[in-house]
């Protein structure tokens, strides 16, 4: 989600995959993403050193169905800049004065729109812009290289929270916010020993360790109603990785699936849950956890790929091709539906707007060519990108109210919306 979710998507999914079959990047969630390497055995770093609690009982909200009104094609040409983080993050404790992309690890804006997370390592040390940082290894030379991790009021720029500092070599590998804003929960690898789960409680300003540890670098997507977690602990590279379902009224681990290729995607109404074996996605039903779709993925080697906020609908679009067309696929019948041209550059990102009506093809450059995704008609090429000076663009996180955005590029993060 890396990478990845916001309605983060319920954003679709947005990552770019290492093999024929294909996150943190919840985002969620982007580019090309690098194969996940597996840590060594060792003793874990917790980070910060706190007594496990199990949460308290809550009363598990029910999902809306109401629809997102989301933002409507005439609307694309109206969005402003509302707001630029940089200045904001260098100001804050334990980040590098000279703070830009290169030091970023993952980022999270908060689905009710009030708070943006930002985490990210001390000194560049690996890793690739398409990934999680590296914030160091064992034999670095530059061993006290460590992880920070921000929480700003999305709106006024200001400093919400500052974590506990981390071990060295720690890194934090995903980030998602309930829909509330109440809690984020954040991933945590150590290179010697096993990754783990955090959650930082937004009124109390506590972290706590969840109870949960795996291995490589894990991406997490949390349900729309706040219910269940998603934390998918496997690798590219191993096709036995799994995806844990974790309830999070009680704390319990609920189920566990097969996947690891793909960030996992919660529907924008919570019932569905899409997780990426090799080479397919695969639909389950919330609650239930029964297979309800799959659909094999049409990419020869890597792709670009957005699932529609119902998980009804699959966009793929070759990564190693130029001008490669969109292929929409429908997931329950395997089906192509739609085969469109490609823009007038190369596909960088696709995006379905959190109420499902556009598909957005976003380039190398900063057009973006919008589609209808029910008549499947061009809406035409949007410049709004390019006249507000944002060039290429990594990753998009949405609001739940679908009006206001987070955008990603190599350098800087912007904040989108209508006047």
């Amino acid at each position: 989600m890396v990478p990845g979710r916001f309605c983060l998507i319920s954003l679709a999914l947005l990552i770019t995959l290492t093999s024929c079959g294909l996150p943190a990047g919840n985002q969620t969630n982007v580019n090309e993403t690098p194969a996940r390497p597996e840590p060594s055995p060792g003793t874990p770093t917790l980070a910060p050193t706190v007594t496990p609690s199990p949460p308290p009982p809550t009363e598990t909200p029910t999902a809306t169905a109401e629809p997102l009104r989301g933002l409507a094609p005439g609307d694309l040409d109206r969005l402003v800049d509302l707001h630029e983080y940089s200045s904001a993050i260098t100001r804050a404790p334990g980040v590098p004065a000279d703070f830009d992309r290169t030091f970023l690890s993952v980022l999270a804006y908060s689905p009710d729109g009030r708070f943006l997370a930002v985490a990210g390592c001390t000194e560049f040390l690996g890793g690739s812009i398409a990934g999680p940082a590296k914030c160091g290894l064992p034999d670095s030379m530059t061993p006290m290289a460590k992880t920070f991790l921000i929480v700003l009021d999305a709106n006024t720029e200001s400093l919400v929270a500052a974590l506990p500092e981390t071990e060295p070599h720690t890194s934090i590998t995903d980030l998602a916010f309930t829909h509330d804003g109440g809690r984020l929960f954040y991933t945590l690898r150590n290179p010697t020993s096993d990754s783990q789960l955090f959650v930082w409680d937004m009124d109390s300003q506590r972290a706590e360790p969840y109870h949960w540890a795996g291995r490589g670098y894990p991406s997490i997507d949390v349900s729309p109603d706040d219910r269940w977690l998603a934390l998918d602990n496997g690798t590219q590279d191993d096709s036995t990785g799994k995806v844990s379902i974790l309830d999070l009224a009680s704390g319990e681990l609920a189920r566990e699936l097969p996947a690891g290729y793909y960030d996992p995607q919660f529907s924008s109404d919570g019932t569905k849950l899409a997780v990426a074996p090799h080479g397919q996605f695969v639909v389950y039903e919330a609650g239930a956890w029964q297979e309800v779709g799959s659909i094999d993925l049409p990419c020869e080697r890597r792709c670009y790929v957005a699932l529609s906020p119902d998980l009804s609908l699959l966009a793929t679009s070759e990564a190693l091709q130029d001008n490669a067309p969109l292929l929409v696929s429908d997931i329950d019948s395997g089906q192509q539906l739609q085969s469109l041209p490609a823009g007038d550059d190369n596909t960088r990102l696709l995006v379905f707007t959190p109420d499902g009506s556009m598909l957005w093809n976003l380039t190398d450059g900063a057009q973006v060519t919008v589609w209808d995704a029910e008549t499947w008609q061009s809406l035409g090429s949007k410049g709004f990108l390019s006249e507000l000076y944002i060039w290429d663009p990594y990753g998009i996180q949405f609001a739940d109210d679908g009006r206001t955005l987070l955008v990603e590029t190599f350098l800087f993060f912007f904040q989108l919306g209508l006047p």
